[in-house]
């Protein structure tokens, strides 16, 4: 939380006393609630109760670091290379100067409970095509291959083949900032029903991932109140209805006074093929289907495209979310008016106010504290705050001698009790 340091990843703490305050730079990173009692015990002071505490504390962010060997070699250099990187974990880096592709993970003889760890090394390839992932795994020289695109759509009858569902959605983020064409609700709405996202997943991405229908993805957590999944049981039909939308998106162009022109929307996105790809997609069914409108493509580098929505320059822009713990507030509070994260500029009072229920008064009761983010769900899609595309499915090809792999849905892939048959 020291300034100093150019944190980027401070919105994980709020909830912990003072963290909002400090990320708003009205007090110091030395308020945090946090602080060591003794070499055994840490307190942890919360601003409000926060029933899905034990989930947000396995978060890397959250892992203990060894804070004399961070001031040994520094914070603007620790974790850039093995030898600047101290683990407690089953495993340690190795083999790694900061920059090279390939890499070692070797076991930890100090490791607590060495005893349960099979592996002795695990050998890491950073793979950015997939079409050499998959080369590579053919040749055997990898047990566990991500891929990607066009690949993945043509191993999908691969025998090796294995999806892994993931806490992640896809959708467009719509710049609502006052006077951007897409501010109206109807517009967006309009937008949201001309997209034919069975299509979408089935024809244009092809590699298991499926049609989003809310903001949460299935899997991502179990309401206890029903015994249901929160996604499937706040989820709404976005089936395509293109005479519905052409009604929506004549009032919308009156009721924001663009009737007589040429609305001219643009979607940004990242240079990876498949982005490319959805945003050729999206052009096309709304040109098609919506009358007086005309949509660029902008396909460019992460950096560049954190610049574009920073400045506002955008209408649509195709962005993510992949939960870092299995509760659906970690969707929806980047959504409130606040949120550093919501570059859409999204504010909605009666959101912001179940947002601020959930993490108050309705934290304490189980039943109420479920209840309000089935409504902040439901007021999401009420008010098309986003446009769901797709949830993600990643596409693992696997060694069938490989087990003990734990893939969770929110989280990172868990390797520590894996072994070869």
């Amino acid at each position: 939380m020291n300034p100093v340091n150019n944190p980027v990843y401070t919105y994980i703490f709020s909830g912990i006393k003072n963290a909002d305050a400090i990320n708003a730079g009205k007090k110091s990173y030395q308020t945090l609630g946090i602080k060591a009692l003794n070499k055994r015990t840490l307190q942890i002071t919360l601003d409000h109760p926060m029933p899905y505490f034990n989930k947000l504390v396995t978060v890397p962010v959250f892992l203990p670091q060894d804070e004399s060997f961070v001031k040994q070699v520094g914070v603007k250099k620790y974790g850039s290379s093995a030898k600047t990187t101290v683990s407690n974990g089953a495993f340690k880096v190795s083999h790694w100067n900061g920059t090279n592709d390939s890499y070692r993970l070797v076991r930890n003889n100090y490791y607590w409970d060495k005893k349960t760890i099979h592996l002795k090394q695990i050998n890491y390839l950073t793979v950015k095509d997939s079409n050499t992932a998959h080369n590579l795994f053919a040749s055997n020289k990898l047990d566990d291959a991500t891929i990607t695109g066009v690949t993945a759509k043509e191993l999908q009858n691969n025998a090796d083949l294995k999806h892994v569902a993931k806490a992640w959605t896809y959708y467009l983020q719509v710049n609502q900032k006052n006077g951007a064409p897409l501010a109206n609700q109807k517009l967006r709405q309009a937008i949201s029903l001309v997209i034919d996202r069975k299509t979408l997943t089935k024809n244009v991405l092809a590699d298991g991932s499926q049609p989003a229908t809310s903001f949460v993805s299935p899997g991502t957590a179990t309401d206890p109140t029903t015994g249901k999944d929160f996604s499937r049981e706040t989820s709404t039909t976005l089936a395509t209805n293109t005479k519905k939308a052409k009604q929506l998106w004549q009032a919308g162009l009156a009721e924001s006074n663009q009737s007589n022109q040429t609305v001219q929307l643009s979607i940004i996105g990242d240079d990876q093929d498949v982005t490319k790809n959805v945003s050729q997609y999206l052009q096309q069914q709304i040109e098609q289907k919506l009358s007086n409108v005309k949509v660029s493509i902008k396909s460019v580098p992460d950096e560049a495209l954190h610049s574009l929505k920073a400045d506002n320059k955008f209408a649509l822009s195709q962005w993510y979310w992949l939960a870092d713990f299995s509760d659906p507030i970690n969707y929806l509070g980047v959504l409130a008016t606040n949120n550093s994260l919501n570059s859409g500029h999204y504010s909605d009072t009666q959101f912001d106010q179940l947002m601020d229920k959930a993490n108050s008064a309705a934290a304490n009761n189980q039943q109420v504290y479920w209840q309000t983010l089935r409504q902040a769900e439901a007021r999401i899609q009420q008010t098309s705050a986003i446009i769901p595309l797709y949830y993600v499915r990643e596409s693992h090809l696997v060694n069938p001698k490989l087990h003990g792999v734990l893939y969770h849905q929110a989280g990172e892939h868990d390797y520590t009790r894996a072994y070869l048959k």
